[in-house]
């Protein structure tokens, strides 16, 4: 729906507006903060980044909007050191929640599925940092180190992701592959940086994979399909295909991949009368034009 969308953003902006206020009360948060221990200005960036995916959610073939995220993205994350993540205990009982489900149902193979072999083929260094098919949980499933280990972050926005949707927006507004290239070759490395790649094994694969093609349309595809493996377990890379239509993705059953989630049971048992008519595929959700 427009209209959250467009409320959301407004409630970001009154958040940054009293951040950004310097007088600070007896109960400003210090330890007790769990993302940034109390750091205004990284609030404030967080802010800017969730507004940035608000506008770049809604830019397929809209240059305001590829510009209001460019805008946005200015403001917020500069380095991986400002990522917006939670990092979890070492005890079971604060564990991360991969962790968790792979300890107690763990009904996904992640070396043996089709962004894993696609990884293999393209011998893409972060593939073991995914999946580990020489370790296996009581499930057999092989979850990798850096998302599957007791204490892993959940990331809610990252520096990386931002560096995508910049080298997108560029092309949206008009920018040049040229401008676009260097924003993607950045995004790449900013993902492996993070994820502990060396920075030979980070150089080689940009050598080979971080050329983009000379037509804006073609750039777009490439640049998300490598978002897509970047954004490995993150909601946000059903966003991007939705967006750009890459990768290429073949459906697990009928002829076509979901484009929105159906309304849950409780909206039909408490509130039917109000609930629109949706399947899987129809109508799409308004900026997937």
């Amino acid at each position: 729906d427009k209209g959250l969308y467009d409320t959301i953003a407004g409630l970001l902006t009154t958040a940054i507006a009293q951040l950004n206020n310097s007088t600070v009360g007896p109960d400003a948060p210090g330890g007790e903060d769990v993302l940034y221990g109390g750091t205004a200005s990284n609030w404030i960036k967080f802010a800017h980044a969730i507004r940035a995916r608000l506008y770049i959610h809604q830019s397929k073939g809209n240059a305001t909007m590829a510009t209001n995220a460019l805008a946005e993205i200015a403001l917020s994350f500069t380095a991986n050191g400002d990522n917006a993540q939670y990092i979890f205990g070492s005890t079971e009982t604060s564990a991360n929640p991969w962790y968790q489900f792979n300890e107690q149902r763990g009904d996904i193979v992640f070396d043996s599925s089709p962004l894993g072999a696609a990884m293999k083929a393209n011998s893409d260094p972060r593939f073991l940092l995914f999946t580990d098919p020489t370790f296996h949980d009581v499930n057999q499933v092989g979850m990798g180190p850096y998302y599957g280990n007791i204490s892993s972050p959940v990331e809610f926005i990252t520096y990386d992701e931002l560096l995508f949707m910049k080298a997108e927006a560029t092309l949206t507004s008009g920018g040049t592959v040229a401008a676009a290239q260097t924003l993607f070759q950045a995004a790449i490395a900013a993902n492996m940086s993070k994820l502990g790649v060396s920075t030979g094994n980070a150089n080689t694969y940009i050598a080979a994979n971080g050329v983009l093609p000379g037509t804006s349309a073609a750039a777009i595809a490439a640049i998300a399909a490598q978002e897509y493996i970047a954004l490995y377990l993150n909601p946000e890379a059903w966003s991007t295909w939705r967006r750009t239509n890459s990768p290429a993705l073949t459906p697990i059953v009928g002829t076509a991949v979901p484009r929105r989630f159906l309304y849950p049971q409780t909206e039909y048992s408490y509130n039917g009368k109000n609930v629109p008519a949706a399947t899987l595929f129809a109508p799409k959700v308004f900026w997937d034009n």
